[in-house]
């Protein structure tokens, strides 16, 4: 869940889905001599209440807004990375007892009711990246946990599947952030950095130092925020005030 370094490897040709509240992008990365370049990039609206609080509520309208995207961007790879945020998914950071991955998967699984908001593992994805010792306690380590529910990541799968692709990748918007930093910027262990993505009505902050996550949080505002408050200052429909901002 938490890697999409994939997406920069030409050999496993993976494209990059973004599905947001108001347009779907997709985006292909290639390795050249010169470094990796974005080999191709396209985008389509997407009509409002097709992704409402991060969840799909009209399935056969993005499956159909899908399909068009791929066949008009002329992306021949089938293999889609994507991302997912907000209420959707649970991030949180734990710590536990110096143990190996193994046995600490066994743990999330069997108690993960004990760290995350579900009292039945059984009805979540969930995945975990070990961020290392706990510099306060050298006997404990400081994990992170993520988690989301079933029927909300199987609704995205199920709609990139019945667009005739295959959904190989689900991470998280504010990790996707990172591994973007990671990929373009040269930073030291020390190194602090607070990185913002604005959408439409969600805005993902990750804060990373070294390139790890230390902190991530998402808000339930975005560009759709900004238009609403002009559309009602200056009295006039949302379509006019997005043009306007």
């Amino acid at each position: 869940m938490f890697d999409i370094r994939g997406l920069f490897s030409g050999g496993k040709q993976l494209a990059g889905l973004d599905i947001g509240s108001s347009c779907i992008k997709l985006a292909e990365i290639q390795d050249t001599p010169k470094g990796r370049i974005l080999s191709r990039f396209s985008l389509m609206p997407l009509a409002r209440g097709v992704i409402v609080d991060g969840t799909v509520a009209e399935p056969e309208v993005l499956t159909a807004t899908i399909k068009e995207l791929h066949k008009q961007s002329g992306c021949k790879r089938k293999k889609i990375v994507t991302s997912i945020s907000g209420t959707a998914v649970i991030v949180k950071k734990v710590t536990f007892t110096q143990i190996d991955e193994e046995e600490l998967r066994d743990l999330i699984r069997d108690e993960g009711g004990k760290y995350l908001p579900f009292d039945n593992m059984e009805t979540v994805y969930y995945d975990f990246q070990i961020l290392g010792e706990n510099p306060y306690s050298p006997s404990q380590m400081d994990v992170l946990l993520v988690a989301a529910k079933k029927d909300i990541i199987d609704g995205y799968t199920e709609v990139i599947r019945d667009a005739g692709l295959l959904p190989v990748i689900m991470d998280v918007d504010s990790f996707a952030l990172e591994t973007m930093y990671e990929e373009n910027y040269d930073f030291e262990e020390n190194d602090v950095a607070v990185l913002i993505n604005i959408g439409a009505s969600m805005t993902n902050l990750n804060v990373v130092k070294g390139g790890m996550s230390i902190f991530t949080r998402d808000f339930t505002i975005g560009g759709n925020s900004i238009t609403e408050a002009i559309a009602e200052r200056l009295g006039i429909p949302f379509e006019e005030a997005e043009k306007a901002k």
